[in-house]
Formats: structure tokens, C-alpha cells, sequence
């Protein structure tokens, strides 16, 4: 058997989205074949639209989940532990955050949570949660939690997000879970 993606590589922002079926009849030597039997696939999403990624494919019906632990993301992990905990989405137990591309809106959504005007103490960062890359971002969403944590806690839990993001093939609106675990 051979698969063929209908996704051309050459096309960025691609997207297609599809299931595959085997139809099969079972026989015997000197017996009637038995009736079809259909197999299908899990629902798959290939696609050229994840940012510097080459063309690949997902199931379209896993939710992928970020883990941030304590041991390794300190203050970051607090901060998503804490914001979940007072009822804000994103945790495996509650509704999924969305992915937002929008170059726009994403700035928009940290301009809300974390403006230039608020201080920050030497070797802090303003952190957001949900996370600006998201659809429920301080612009875009219905609540927000902004705290100023250690500046390498921040950029790594930035780097993970933005690892994850290419890992999973999160592209716009593509759901997924952040938990934290002590770890």
C-alpha cells in the first residue's frame, strides 16, 4: 500500500485535511469471499503552514500538551500553575488554549498583559498567561495573569512553547494543553 500527502511542499500555508478507508474481502480456497470489511483511519491534517517547518502531518483529533515542570522552568511554572489554578484555560482538566499567528494580534495581547510602562526588577521579565501566542491572550481572551519572574525562566519556558509549537505542528487556532508538573 502506498500514501500520497495531497499537501505540496512548494505551497506554504498549505492545508489539507483527509481520511483513508481500505475496503477488504476476506477468501478461502473453495469458499464464498466473505463480505467487505472497511477499515479507516484517524482523521489527518498535513500541511506546509507551521513556520519553519517542512511540510508534515498530525492527527487531527490529538490535542497535544506543553509540560512545564517546576525542577526546570522555576518561576515560569509557578506562574501557569498558579493562573490555571484561578480558572484560566489551558490545563488538561479545563478548555484547551488556541494558537494565534497573527503577528498583530500577538503583540496586541502583550501590549494588554505586559506594557513597556510596567517596572520591572533587575534580572525580571514580565511573563504573561495564557501566553500572547494565543487566542485567549490578554487582547484577545477573558482574563489574563501577568507576573514578573527571573529572566531565564522566562526565555526558556519561551524557547519550550516555540519548541513545542514546531514539534506538535500547532498551527492557527490548533488547540493544546499546558500542565505543570513537578518534574
Amino acid at each position: 500500500m502506498t500514501a500520497t500527502s495531497i499537501v505540496d511542499p512548494a505551497l506554504p500555508g498549505s492545508i489539507s485535511a483527509a481520511t483513508t478507508s481500505w475496503t477488504i474481502r476476506y477468501t478461502q480456497m473453495g469458499s464464498a469471499p466473505s463480505e467487505p470489511a472497511v477499515y479507516a483511519s484517524e482523521p489527518v491534517r498535513c500541511d506546509t503552514a507551521t513556520p519553519n517547518a517542512a511540510a508534515g502531518c498530525v492527527l487531527s483529533r490529538f490535542t497535544p500538551t506543553l509540560t512545564y515542570t517546576h525542577a526546570r522552568n522555576g518561576e515560569l511554572a509557578a506562574h501557569v500553575a498558579d493562573a490555571q489554578a484561578s480558572g484560566l484555560p489551558g490545563s488538561p482538566l479545563h478548555s484547551p488554549l488556541t494558537r494565534q499567528t497573527d503577528p498583530e494580534l500577538i503583540t496586541k495581547n502583550r501590549a494588554v498583559a505586559c506594557p513597556s510602562s510596567r517596572p520591572r526588577p533587575p534580572g525580571d521579565e514580565c511573563d504573561e498567561y495564557p501566553f500572547a501566542s494565543t487566542n485567549q491572550g490578554a487582547f484577545l481572551g477573558e482574563g489574563y495573569s501577568r507576573r514578573m519572574i527571573l529572566k531565564e525562566d522566562n526565555r526558556q519556558g519561551g524557547t519550550e512553547l516555540a519548541v513545542f509549537y514546531l514539534d506538535n505542528r500547532v498551527i492557527n487556532f490548533d488547540p493544546f494543553n499546558v500542565e505543570v508538573t513537578a518534574g
